[in-house]
């Protein structure tokens, strides 16, 4: 599991909504949330690097495009909320190691795996999760030559109640707390977005593209905290169960002021609020 910096992830993000994107634009856009031009371009260095984006050059630019590993990442958090809204079926998978420590490297990959694919220690080199993700495992098991090194099984069985196992080795208490406060915060976003008086109907648009990077980024974050686990392993008044209606209702307001400005490009040529350039844009909330 790759790990990325918030403004990595901003990026991916902004990426993910546009065939391609060039420095400047990146730049600009993400200055307005400050993100400084240095670390722009140094993250985008990154995640070439990691192969999560792909750049073409012009005569004018240089542009930047997601490739499909970057696609897979964006996809992978709607993957794990998508598993966590099916019926459990009561079942647990165990994985266990030996590796030598002359493979640590390997080692250490394999773990960073299990923690972004949800996995919790059980015991010391025992992982446990509630999805059957063999097929995931086995991929980074023959990747990094671990065959012979590893081993996974399933149980209905584990000897402790499931929910409070699932609470105990996840640590809900603590992720319960991050949503509470996520869950207060957004309120107050949106009963303050709402009530803030713009000059324009453009800087309206400017303003809540701006909040969804925001809001994106803080979700980004949130959820890689979360295992996002099967609601039957979940304490009854969970959070996190509120989120989902306080982010649609965020998002629907937000994107509906979005649709006024089309196009990044819009942002980055500084035109927001510029009198002389705003025939032909309509709000469309």
């Amino acid at each position: 599991m790759i790990k990325f910096g918030i403004t990595e992830k901003l990026i991916i993000y902004v990426l993910s909504k546009k065939t391609s994107v060039s420095t400047k634009e990146l730049i600009v856009l993400l200055k307005k949330i400050k993100r400084s031009e240095s670390a722009v371009r140094s993250s985008l260095f990154r995640l070439r690097q990691k192969g999560l984006i792909s750049s073409s050059k012009t005569r004018r630019a240089t542009r930047f495009n997601l490739t499909q590993e970057g696609q897979e990442w964006i996809s992978s958090f709607r993957i794990k909320y998508a598993r966590s809204q099916k019926s459990w079926r009561e079942n647990w998978l165990l994985l266990t190691f030996n590796i030598p420590e002359k493979m640590r490297p390997q080692r250490n990959i394999l773990r960073d795996e299990l923690k972004g694919l949800g996995f919790a220690r059980l015991h010391s080199n025992l992982w446990i999760s509630p999805y059957d993700l063999r097929a995931e495992c086995s991929k980074t098991i023959k990747e990094q030559g671990l065959e012979g090194f590893v081993w996974m099984f399933t149980t209905d069985q584990i000897g402790e109640d499931d929910r409070h196992l699932a609470s105990r080795i996840w640590g809900l208490d603590h992720i319960s707390q991050l949503y509470r406060e996520f869950v207060d915060t957004y309120k107050k976003k949106i009963t303050e977005f709402c009530k803030k008086q713009y000059r324009d109907e453009d800087e309206a648009a400017m303003e809540a593209i701006l909040r969804i990077l925001e809001l994106k980024q803080d979700l980004a974050e949130i959820i890689e905290k979360d295992p996002m686990l099967p609601k039957e392993l979940m304490p009854k008044n969970w959070p996190g169960f509120d989120l989902e209606t306080v982010i649609f209702e965020y998002g629907q307001i937000l994107y509906r002021k979005a649709a006024a400005v089309a196009e990044f490009s819009y942002l980055a040529n500084n035109k927001i609020g510029n009198k002389k350039n705003q025939k032909g844009i309509k709000h469309n909330g």
